[in-house]
C-alpha cells in the first residue's frame, strides 16, 4: 500500500508500465487531474491557429509596387449566380511553432526550489552548528587553560610542601615538634593526602611522634630517678615504708636504664645499692626498738616481722648473685653484709615472740579444726596415682601412691594463712608405713622446711595402734611431746636460721602406708 503524497488517501500502486512524470507518490486520481492540468496548459487557442492561417496566403503574395498602400477593399454584394472559384494559391509550409514552456510549472523545478530551499537550511543550521561550536571550543580551551593553571599552581604547593617537609629535621625536639605540627595543618592535609608521597608524610610523622614520645617517656624516666635520689638523700629522717616504696620504684626503673642512655645502667646499679644497704639498716633499727618494747605487743611484733621479711628478700637476692658466681669476691662480700643483718634481725623477732606468747597467751588462743569446717575443703595437694584422700566426719584416711610411683604424696593446708608460730594438737593411726609432718610449708617445694617423720619401724608407733601429740613452733624453736603414760616430756630443738620461717602445715605419705588421723587443729599464735 502507498500514501498520496497530496490528498493522503491509501491506495495500491498500479502495476502497469506508467510515465514518471514527478517524483511525488500520487493515488491515480491526483495523478489523472495532474495530467489532465499538464495538458492544458500545453494546448494552443483556437483563434490563434485561424490568425495563423488567414495570414499564410497574404504572405504568400508579392507585395505591390506602390509605395502607398492600396486601400482597403469595400465589401462586394453577393451576386446570384456562383462565380467559380479560383485556384487557391499554394502555401508555404512554416515549421511548427515551438511552445514556450513554463518552468516554475515543471515537477522538476519545484523540485529543485525545495532542494534550495534544503541547502540554504541546511548551509544555515551548519553555520549556527559550527559557531556554537566555536565557541564551545573556546569555552573548553579557556576552561582547560583555566584547570591547567589551577593545576599548575596546585602542583607549586605540592612542590613547596615536599621541599619544607622534608627540610625538617626529625632528630631533636624542636624540630619533630614542628613537623608534626606542619603536617597536621588542615590546609596541609588537603595537600599530601592525596599526593602520590603520603606515604612517606605517614611515615616520616609516625617516627617524629615514636621520638617525642620516647623523650617523653625518657624526661619521665630521668623524674623519677631524680625525685628517687633526692628522696635517699634524706633516708635517715624517712620511716622504713617510704625507704620501701623508693626501692621498688628502683626496681620498676632497672629494667629501663639502658633507655636512658649507656651511663644509666651502673647509675641505677649504684643506686639501687645505696638504697638496699640504707633500707636494711633502718630495718635493722626498727626491729631492735620493737623487740625492747615493754609491754610487748602485736604491733611491735607486726614491726619486727616486717623488717625480718624484708631484709630476707635483700639478702635471697644477694645470695642468688653470689651462688651464679661465688668467684665474685664483691658479690661475696655483699651476701655475707646481708646475711648478718638477716641473721641480727632473726635474733630479735626470736626474743619478741618469746617474750609475747607465753603460756597464759597460748591458753587464751582459740583451736582451728582442719579436718572439719572451712579448713577441711582448703587441703590441697597434686594428683598421684593410687593415692586416696577422704576427710569423712572429722576424720581424714590416707592411703600411699601406686607402689609403681617413685615419690611420696603431699596434701597441706594454710597456704593461704602461711602461718609462723603455731601450736598443733594431731590424733593419728597409723595402719602401716609412716607418714612425714611438715611444718612451715613454703608455696613451692624447698629442702629447708623442718618436718618430723612418723613411723612404726623402729618401735616407737604401733601399727593399729592411736597415738596423740602436739607440736609447737615458736621463733626458731621446735618443741614436740607424745602423750603417753611413759613419755619423757616435750623434745625442743633449735631451728637452723636457713630453715623457711612461715608457710602452711603439709603431710606426706609413701608408698605402702595407710594412716587414719582421727583429729588435727591448730592454734595460729602468728
Amino acid at each position: 500500500m502507498a500514501t498520496c503524497e497530496k490528498c493522503g488517501v491509501t491506495f495500491e500502486p498500479s502495476k502497469d508500465v506508467v510515465e514518471v512524470t514527478s517524483l511525488r507518490v500520487l493515488c491515480p486520481s491526483c495523478f489523472a487531474a495532474r495530467q489532465a492540468a499538464k495538458a492544458a496548459k500545453t494546448a494552443v487557442p483556437v483563434s490563434q491557429t485561424a490568425a495563423v492561417a488567414s495570414a499564410a496566403p497574404a504572405a504568400a503574395r508579392p507585395s505591390p509596387a506602390s509605395p502607398h498602400p492600396a486601400p482597403p477593399a469595400k465589401p462586394v454584394a453577393a451576386k446570384p449566380a456562383a462565380v467559380p472559384a479560383k485556384p487557391a494559391p499554394a502555401r508555404v509550409a512554416r515549421a511548427p511553432k515551438k511552445h514556450r514552456i513554463d518552468a516554475s510549472t515543471l515537477e522538476s523545478h519545484e523540485l529543485s526550489k525545495k532542494q534550495g530551499r534544503s541547502a540554504l537550511i541546511g548551509f544555515i543550521v551548519a553555520v549556527v552548528i559550527l559557531a556554537v561550536a566555536g565557541v564551545t571550543l573556546w569555552k573548553v580551551m579557556g576552561i582547560h587553560k583555566s584547570e591547567r593553571d589551577v593545576q599548575a599552581a596546585y602542583q607549586a604547593k605540592l612542590d613547596k610542601f615536599r621541599e619544607d617537609f622534608q627540610a625538617i629535621d626529625i632528630s631533636n625536639e624542636e624540630g619533630a615538634n614542628r613537623l608534626v605540627a606542619f603536617v597536621d595543618l588542615e590546609e596541609n592535609q588537603a595537600l599530601w593526602k592525596a599526593a602520590d608521597y603520603a606515604p612517606d608524610v605517614v611515615s616520616r610523622r609516625a617516627k617524629a611522634k615514636t621520638f617525642l614520645e620516647q623523650q617523653a617517656e625518657r624526661q619521665g624516666l630521668l623524674d623519677r630517678l631524680s625525685a628517687i635520689e633526692n628522696a635517699l638523700a634524706q633516708a635517715a629522717t624517712i620511716a622504713p615504708a617510704e625507704l620501701a616504696e623508693q626501692r621498688r620504684r628502683i626496681e620498676e626503673l632497672i629494667p629501663k636504664a639502658d633507655f636512658l642512655g649507656a651511663e644509666f645502667p651502673s647509675r641505677m646499679k649504684a643506686l639501687r645499692d645505696t638504697a638496699d644497704k640504707t633500707y636494711v639498716e633502718r630495718l635493722k633499727t626498727e626491729a631492735t626498738n620493737a623487740s625492747h618494747a615493754d609491754p610487748m605487743s602485736r604491733q611491735e611484733l607486726s614491726k619486727i616481722q616486717f623488717s625480718e621479711d624484708e631484709v630476707l628478700k635483700i639478702y635471697e637476692a644477694a645470695y642468688r648473685l653470689w651462688d651464679k658466681n661465688k668467684s665474685d669476691a664483691a658479690l661475696g662480700e655483699k651476701k655475707s653484709y646481708y646475711e648478718g643483718i638477716y641473721r641480727s634481725v632473726m635474733s630479735f623477732s626470736d626474743t619478741a615472740v618469746g617474750r609475747f606468747f607465753t603460756a597464759e597467751e597460748i591458753e587464751k588462743t582459740p583451736w582451728t579444726d582442719l579436718l572439719s569446717g572451712e579448713q577441711a575443703s582448703n587441703w590441697a595437694g597434686e594428683a598421684v596415682k593410687g593415692f586416696e584422700r577422704r576427710i569423712e566426719n572429722g576424720v581424714m584416711h590416707l592411703i600411699g601412691p601406686d607402689p609403681s610411683v617413685g615419690s611420696e604424696a603431699i596434701i597441706s593446708v594454710g597456704d593461704r594463712e602461711q602461718w609462723r608460730d603455731f601450736l598443733i594438737d594431731i590424733e593419728f593411726t597409723i595402719v602401716k608405713g609412716k607418714f612425714t609432718v611438715f611444718m612451715r610449708l613454703p608455696r613451692s617445694w624447698q629442702e629447708n622446711v623442718e618436718l618430723l617423720e612418723l613411723s612404726t619401724a623402729e618401735g616407737l608407733f604401733t601399727p593399729g595402734e592411736s597415738c596423740a601429740m602436739w607440736l609447737r613452733m615458736v621463733g626458731s624453736t621446735f618443741a614436740y611431746e607424745i602423750r603417753s603414760e611413759d613419755s619423757n616430756g616435750p623434745e625442743s630443738s633449735p631451728i637452723s636460721w636457713t630453715q623457711v620461717r612461715k608457710g602452711a602445715i603439709g603431710l606426706s605419705i609413701p608408698k605402702n602406708s595407710e594412716v587414719k588421723i582421727t583429729r588435727l587443729r591448730i592454734k595460729a599464735l602468728r
